[in-house]
């Protein structure tokens, strides 16, 4: 699994407990190392963690990540962040071993909330988000691809 700018942790915290330890190998990553002394304190039970820094606005493969590695990449609230959404999204694809499956955005928000969001980061990070999609389900936002 793939922590894509797990922050402070808010997310990971929630996963931890659930997944097999024998059978997990978890990436905490963040722009920066900033949060990982916290979050190594924080999640010091968890021996399956790994910590390393990654910025989507640059080739995950020139910051050491193997393409087609993860069978799930988490990114809670965090790819919109980025300069160019399409080509985060392709490379969150990329990192993938099955590309077909992209993050969702967080659903939990309210659907006014998430569209305030959308619109102020919009203008504040000048994102390039013309040629995607936003699906707007009931309460549950996807981000695809064009084709």
């Amino acid at each position: 699994m793939l922590d894509v700018g797990a922050g402070a942790g808010a997310t990971t915290r929630n996963l931890l407990p659930l997944l097999p330890a024998s059978r997990t190998h978890y990436t905490y990553t963040g722009v920066s190392a900033v949060f990982f002394g916290a979050a190594r304190e924080r999640f010091r039970e968890y021996d399956f963690l790994r910590f390393r820094t990654l910025d989507l606005n640059d080739d995950p493969v020139d910051q050491g990540f193997d393409l087609a590695a993860y069978d799930i990449v988490i990114a809670d609230c965090v790819l919109h962040a980025t300069h160019d959404l399409a080509t985060t999204m392709s490379r969150v694809a990329d990192l993938l071993i099955s590309p077909s499956r992209l993050p969702r955005a967080r659903s939990g928000a309210h659907p006014a909330r998430r569209e305030k969001a959308f619109a102020l980061l919009t203008c504040t990070f000048r994102l390039r988000v013309w040629p995607l999609r936003f699906a707007w389900k009931r309460s549950t936002p996807a981000t695809s691809m064009p084709r």
